[in-house]
C-alpha cells in the first residue's frame, strides 16, 4: 500500500464515520420535522420549530456535505496530503496482533469523541448554571450520565494508549491455538 492509497483510505474512513454520525443525527432531524408539521398546523409557536430545525438539521447537513466531499474527492485530497511515491510504506505483512491493535485504537477513537463532547457539555452546564453544583450533583440522572461518560472516556483512553496489552490479553484468552501471526495452528 502506497502513501497515497493510505491517504485515500483514511479520507474514506473519515467519510464513513461522518455518514454514521449523519445517520445518528437524522433521528433528531425527524423529531424536529414532526415538530415543524405541528407548527404548520398551528399547534406550536413557529419561532421554536425553525430554530430547533436549524440547530438540529445544520450539523447533519454539514457533516453529510463534508463526508461527501471526502468520499468523492479522496484521491485529490490524498494527492495534496502526500507525494505520489509508488514505493509501499509497509514492507512486512500485517500480523494478527498489529491488526487487532489498530482495530482497538479505532474503537477507542470512536468512543473518545462522543465522550469528550458529553463531558464538555456537562462541565459547560455546571459552569453557566444559576444554581450551585450541589443541585447538579443531587440529580441522579445527571450523575448517571456523568459517570457513564467518564467510564467511556477512560475506556477509550485505555483502548487507544494500552492497545498492545489489550491485544495480548485477547490473544491469550483465545487460547494457545492462535499464534502471533493470527494463524490458527489447529487447522
Amino acid at each position: 500500500m502506497t502513501r497515497q492509497e493510505l491517504a485515500v483510505l483514511i479520507c474514506k474512513t473519515i467519510a464513513l464515520w461522518l455518514f454514521a454520525q449523519v445517520a445518528i443525527m437524522s433521528v433528531g432531524v425527524v423529531f424536529v420535522f414532526v415538530a415543524l408539521v405541528g407548527i404548520l398546523l398551528g399547534a406550536r409557536d413557529p419561532s421554536d420549530g425553525w430554530i430547533s430545525f436549524l440547530f438540529t438539521g445544520a450539523p447533519a447537513v454539514i457533516a453529510l456535505s463534508v463526508g461527501l466531499v471526502l468520499w468523492f474527492k479522496a484521491e485529490a485530497i490524498a494527492g495534496r496530503m502526500v507525494k505520489n511515491d509508488p514505493a509501499p510504506i509497509f514492507t512486512g505483512g500485517v500480523d494478527y496482533e498489529l491488526a487487532l491493535r489498530i482495530a482497538l485504537i479505532a474503537v477507542g477513537m470512536y468512543l473518545l469523541i462522543p465522550s469528550l463532547k458529553d463531558l464538555s457539555a456537562a462541565c459547560f452546564q455546571v459552569a453557566i448554571a444559576d444554581y450551585p453544583v450541589s443541585e447538579w450533583w443531587g440529580d441522579s440522572d445527571w450523575r448517571a450520565y456523568l459517570f457513564a461518560d467518564l467510564i467511556s472516556f477512560f475506556l477509550s483512553l485505555w483502548l487507544i494508549l494500552g492497545s498492545k496489552g489489550v491485544a495480548r490479553l485477547i490473544r491469550m484468552a483465545r487460547g494457545p491455538g492462535y499464534g502471533p501471526t493470527g494463524q490458527d495452528s489447529q487447522g
